[in-house]
């Protein structure tokens, strides 16, 4: 009995990785509460579920602060200026809600594809930033090159947000495993995807970071 239930059984695995699940939601969303480090949370959470929770290298709060910290700088501006664009859409779409003409109708339909293309390019854009050293200029324009090249994987990612948003929505107590459980799901089809724009490392560095490779 004590196998079954031991920290090397499967059972133990699988208690070990919920917990690591929660945990990560709990700091993401703490460190969210700003609300302008949002992005910089969700660079360090994606990170973190990659190499922790999916290559088992690490702890999640050490590998979350250090890639908080390290991705701070280079996160504020885009956490600004994708703030201001989300805000500014979410005050056209109200703005149009109350209105019953056709023309309001489309663009409340074209708002919502907006939308749908911002969060995807923001996503790409903190996921690069987890892994990559850019300018910002690069960065962008890369992350832009993969919302559209990859779209199929860019449409995933936005639904399980949604999807995860919906279910917050429905059942309050949600909110302490989806998030860290839709990073952790993330990491599965976009993990694919960085890997075409990384080159294979040859040799393990100082802090043994070819965990992405296996």
């Amino acid at each position: 009995m004590a196998s079954i239930f031991g920290m090397d059984s499967a059972y133990g695995r699988f208690m070990n990785k919920v917990g690591d699940i929660i945990f990560l939601s709990i700091l993401w969303i703490v460190c969210s509460l700003p609300i302008v480090t949002m992005g910089t949370a969700t660079c360090a959470a994606y990170y973190t579920a990659a190499k922790v929770i999916r290559h088992h290298k690490g702890y999640v709060s050490k590998e979350f602060f250090r890639s908080f910290k390290q991705n701070f700088r280079a996160s504020i501006g885009f956490n600004i200026i994708y703030l201001l664009f989300c805000v500014l859409l979410v005050f056209n779409y109200v703005f149009f809600q109350d209105s019953a003409s056709e023309i309001s109708f489309y663009l409340r339909c074209v708002y919502i594809v907006i939308g749908f293309v911002l969060l995807g390019l923001m996503l790409n854009t903190y996921i690069l930033l987890s892994r990559f050293e850019l300018g910002s200029g690069k960065l962008f324009n890369m992350a832009f090159a993969i919302c559209f090249k990859h779209l199929n994987v860019t449409a995933l990612l936005v639904l399980m947000c949604v999807a995860a948003a919906v279910l917050v929505y429905l059942m309050p107590w949600a909110v302490l495993i989806l998030p860290g459980l839709v990073f952790f799901g993330m990491t599965f089809p976009e993990e694919r995807v960085m890997k075409k724009y990384m080159r294979r490392p040859e040799g393990e560095g100082a802090e043994g970071d070819i965990w992405y490779y296996n």
